[in-house]
């Protein structure tokens, strides 16, 4: 009887032993250095284009971020409508609807529709 009862002890510790370990790892093992950052948008006014630094500086209609400066990497999505376009064809003045990751002070575009029809070709 004494052994049973250590027997079940035993067991009763090595299961909630391996339940802690197995529920840990979810949130340990294989995750990212850093969380996904998550999507955002806003719309705006471009403000000024810095088409070597790859920035544009945006006054947004939303009220929160006010006048944002957002970089252009290599693999955002440029767009005017349907077609593609490249930084060089985005104008200070220009209405545009951005979608873009970061906080304050590292702001990258992930798309950018240019709403300037006039500009299109």
């Amino acid at each position: 009887m004494r052994r049973k009862k250590i027997f079940m002890i035993s067991l009763g510790l090595s299961a909630f032993v391996l339940v802690g370990v197995f529920a840990g790892l979810p949130f340990s093992y294989g995750q990212d250095e850093s969380p996904r950052e998550r999507m955002q948008r806003t719309t705006g006014t471009v403000n000024e284009i810095d088409w070597v630094g790859g920035k544009i500086v945006v006054d947004t209609d939303d009220g929160y971020l006010d006048e944002a400066v957002f970089l252009v990497p290599d693999n955002a999505v440029l767009t005017r409508g349907t077609e593609t376009i490249s930084l060089n064809d985005i104008d200070q003045g220009d209405q545009v609807d951005i979608e873009y990751t970061g906080s304050d002070g590292s702001l990258k575009i992930v798309r950018l529709n240019d709403k300037n029809m006039a500009n299109a070709e």
